[in-house]
């Protein structure tokens, strides 16, 4: 069964967030690391 859209958005979200903690826990600036965040992370954030 193929998941509906809220869900893929949602799974995207959890990713992307992780990449980017990855990415600042490497000591990566913040603002360089967000450019992987999806828009919709900075409407809930």
């Amino acid at each position: 069964m193929e998941k509906s859209f809220s869900d893929k958005i949602k799974h995207h979200q959890k990713n992307s967030y992780k990449l980017y903690q990855d990415m600042v826990n490497s000591n990566i600036p913040k603002e360089l690391s967000r450019i992987i965040l999806p828009l919709s992370l900075y409407l809930i954030y």
